[in-house]
């Protein structure tokens, strides 16, 4: 049995639960902000090889899941996986698949308050640097940031996302950011923290 082939049975058809996931629109209110909650399903990684004569015999695949908050669960999210698994034995009685949860990498979602005083103070901090004034109610967010963990580890402390919104290419091997777009962030960020300790 080759681990590679029943691996790429199992990511075809983890392909149509990953369209399905990324196309789902919940909305849920944070205080009487309505947010678009959107889930994110993602297939980052896979191996099979041992050594280039030898049939593998295992196959990891690492997939990273986003929750819509309130209406998402771990466990729901669990159960569309196992689904699929039981699905891909049902067809191939000699395929074979555990799931294992990164419990060091699982966040419980914390839906915040839109109004607390550090959203305001970045709020008007942004005003201030950028001229405008940044919106909230956009999505959930905290994955690829420290934001996501201190929300579940603190839900009762006030947690704001915001980075340098001059650059390009997110999230690939030639990511940037533009020096003038740095000095501005920085610039927010000095502000938000004089504002939030009184500090004219």
């Amino acid at each position: 049995m080759n681990a590679a082939v029943k691996g790429a049975k199992l990511i075809s058809q983890l392909e149509v639960l990953r369209h399905e996931v990324n196309n789902r629109r919940l909305k849920f209110n944070a205080g009487d902000v309505e947010i678009d909650g959107r889930g994110r399903f993602s297939i980052n990684y896979v191996h099979a090889y041992t050594c280039g004569n030898n049939v593998p015999d295992n196959c990891t695949i690492v997939i990273d899941r986003r929750l819509i908050p309130l209406h998402e669960t771990f466990e729901s999210a669990q159960a569309e996986i196992q689904a699929v698994i039981d699905n891909v034995k049902k067809e191939d009685p000699e395929f074979d698949a555990d799931i294992i949860w990164v419990p060091d990498r699982w966040m419980d979602k914390v839906v915040q308050d839109p109004h607390s005083p550090l959203v305001k103070a970045l709020q008007r901090s942004v005003e201030k640097i950028l001229h405008f004034t940044p919106g909230i109610g956009k999505g959930p967010t905290g994955g690829s940031s420290d934001n996501g963990w201190y929300a579940s580890k603190y839900p009762e402390r006030a947690t704001a996302s915001y980075g340098v919104s001059r650059g390009g290419n997110s999230h690939t091997y030639d990511e940037y950011i533009t020096i003038d777009g740095l000095i501005d962030s920085t610039k927010v960020y000095a502000l938000t923290m004089m504002d939030l300790l009184g500090i004219e």
